[in-house]
């Protein structure tokens, strides 16, 4: 008879290469999406075969052993108190040996057959052998029977009921098994029985039979047992697996992150300790030509440090921007002419051809970071396109778009493709010098575009340029909204006629903000609080168009955007307001824009500021 594992004590045999296999990435968190509920019903069914079919080696020994002591007592009681022939309860007794041997060496020759990739063969195979031993052990009723003699009927009887409940045990990992052992062992003996017509054996012949189906039942509900004990030790190791596949992401990004700060803190160190110097400098110079050399350099290190921001700020942001974005259908043709408006100038200065290819494409996609995305390959091929031109277009293909971006540049590597969308890695610039960029543009379209799921790819060669290639999603062609005629209007006042509330608790900000206004002829009203703001609020010249610059993070417990709602309790209702911000938390930014608060990011260039207040 067959003898399986226990699924509660299943050892290493198979488990790690299921949950390797069982826990599909778009599972749900709970483990038991629709997904893996399927992917389950198949890990089971093979891990009954498994189990079936690859046994314990010595509690099948153990289990067969006890089957022909067992019998033995059978055939000895039998024969001591009915009188059985000696030579039939030998022979019975020699065949029940010969099976259980047959089945143990069987099971040992299973297990190192190696039989993962034959399962199913194996379990028909074993199946039939142990409907054989069923049939053996149910012809104890024939070998021991004697006429009139009640031990020759209830012995034999009592042996193969116990063999049907050994079988629920031993054979629940596979029901087919189970089934046709149960009534291999009570079918001969009860035909058997019932053919001899007397009272005793019609009686307990009767009752066999009424009994295999209450058997099956029992079976049933071990069988049921059986499945969900495998399927609860199933979806444990998917659990653990995703958790350990949870965990190594998190360790990745952590490490990813450290890189990525540790490569910025040491770029933003060196204008850092060049600023710091030249103040030196600047403090001791009498020359006014020397003075007038430094502040050149101040600047050019301020322009080094605020473009490096910008950069890192990009990245990190990209989160952020990736969720608050709601993928809706845009003329493709439209992003793209705005996105080579921007590199535009840098081009015509290196003499560089745009050559743009007319598309009526639509894509299902948020503009924004479609924009960022060209815009920053686009800035590449100008970057790394000594002469000649570069060409961006689309075509339709299987439901999306891919958008070219191709240039005539210096080209790169097969061993660099992947490096290079790596945060600050540079193929030329190993000394890292910062006028040749930062290494940040391809980081950012790489977080994008994986974000946002469009496939990018990159097929280039040393001197023959470099084709990057962006699919999205396609849409159907829509109607576009007519411009708001009022919005896009230009505002032809002076800058005299605008008042500026300005509200920041950081002193340096405050004055620095104050001066650059005031050399505009704007009027400004500064505060370092709220409660200050307020006061102010109703000394303001109502003849002028009033702004509201407000910090995001002022003292406690105010915050940018509670003190424009009190100034607009307060009569600000006429007022313009603007929050300042270098917050990405996207809460932030949703309850800025349900308010009314138009934001500003920082850090602010004064070209964008004075545009704001216009």
């Amino acid at each position: 008879m067959a003898k399986a594992k226990d699924p509660a004590s299943h050892a290493a045999t198979g488990t790690s290469q299921l949950t390797r296999s069982a826990a599909p990435s778009d599972a749900a968190s709970d483990g038991v999406s629709p997904e893996w509920q399927e992917r389950r019903r198949e890990l089971i069914a093979t891990e009954r075969l498994r189990l079936f079919v690859i046994t314990d080696d010595k509690a099948s020994v153990i289990f067969h052993l006890l089957v022909i002591v067992g019998a033995a007592c059978v055939a000895g009681l039998v024969q001591a108190l009915a009188n059985v022939s000696s030579g039939y309860a030998v022979t019975w007794l020699a065949l029940v040996v010969l099976a259980e041997a047959a089945m143990t060496a069987f099971n040992y020759l299973v297990k190192r057959a190696n039989p993962e990739s034959r399962l199913k063969r194996w379990a028909l195979v074993k199946t039939a052998a142990t409907a054989l031993d069923g049939i053996v052990l149910s012809s104890g009723a024939i070998f021991l029977h004697v006429n009139g003699e009640l031990i020759s009927v209830l012995a034999p009887a009592w042996a193969i009921m116990m063999a049907v409940s050994g079988t629920v045990f031993a054979s629940a990992a596979y029901p087919p098994c189970m089934y046709v052992m149960m009534t291999a062992c009570i079918a001969p003996a009860a035909i058997f029985l019932l053919a001899q017509g007397a009272a005793l054996e019609t009686a307990v012949g009767t009752s066999m039979l009424v009994f295999l189906p209450v058997a099956f039942a029992i079976g049933s509900l071990s069988i049921r047992n059986y499945g969900m004990a495998i399927a609860a030790r199933l979806d444990i190791a998917n659990l653990l697996e995703r958790q350990n596949q949870f965990i190594e992401r998190l360790k990745e990004v952590s490490a990813e992150r450290t890189r990525f700060f540790s490569a910025a803190s040491h770029d933003l160190r060196q204008p850092l300790q060049a600023l710091d110097f030249y103040m030196s400098l600047l403090d001791s110079a009498t020359d006014e030509t020397a003075r007038r050399d430094i502040v050149s350099l101040l600047v050019q290190c301020v322009d080094s440090l605020d473009r490096q921001f910008n950069a890192i700020l990009g990245v990190t942001e990209i989160d952020a921007v990736i969720e608050r974005t709601t993928p809706a259908p845009q003329p493709l043709q439209r992003i793209i002419d705005r996105a080579v408006a921007s590199i535009k100038p840098q081009a015509d200065v290196k003499q560089l051809g745009i050559r743009v290819v007319p598309t009526s494409q639509w894509v299902l996609a948020p503009d924004d970071p479609l924009e960022r995305v060209l815009v920053n390959l686009l800035m590449n091929a100008v970057r790394y396109t000594p002469s000649g031109s570069i060409l961006i277009g689309a075509r339709p293909r299987a439901g999306r778009v891919e958008i070219w971006i191709a240039d005539t540049g210096i080209g790169i590597e097969k061993r660099h493709h992947s490096r290079i969308f790596e945060d600050f890695y540079q193929i030329d610039n190993p000394e890292r010098n910062r006028l040749k960029g930062f290494g940040l543009g391809l980081a950012i379209v790489h977080r994008l575009t994986a974000g946002m799921h469009w496939p990018l790819t990159l097929d280039s060669e040393p001197g023959r340029g470099s084709i990057f290639k962006v699919s999205v999603p396609q849409a159907k062609r829509g109607v576009l909204a007519a411009p708001d005629a009022q919005a896009a209007a230009p505002d032809a006042g002076h800058m005299r006629q605008i008042g500026v509330l300005f509200v920041d608790d950081d002193p340096l900000v405050r004055n620095a903000t104050v001066r650059l206004l005031r050399s505009w002829d704007v009027t400004v009203l500064a505060c370092g609080t709220g409660e200050e703001a307020l006061a102010v609020l109703g000394r303001r010249d109502r003849s002028r168009r009033w702004r509201a610059l407000l910090d995001y993070r002022l003292a406690a417990p105010d915050n940018g955007i509670l003190l424009a709602e009190r100034i607009r309790q307060a009569g600000g209702d006429d007022i313009v307001m603007f929050l300042m911000t270098a917050e990405t938390d996207e809460r932030i930014l949703s309850e800025a824009n349900s308010r009314n608060l138009r934001v500003l990011r920082k850090p602010l260039k004064p070209i964008n500021l004075r545009a704001a207040l216009m």
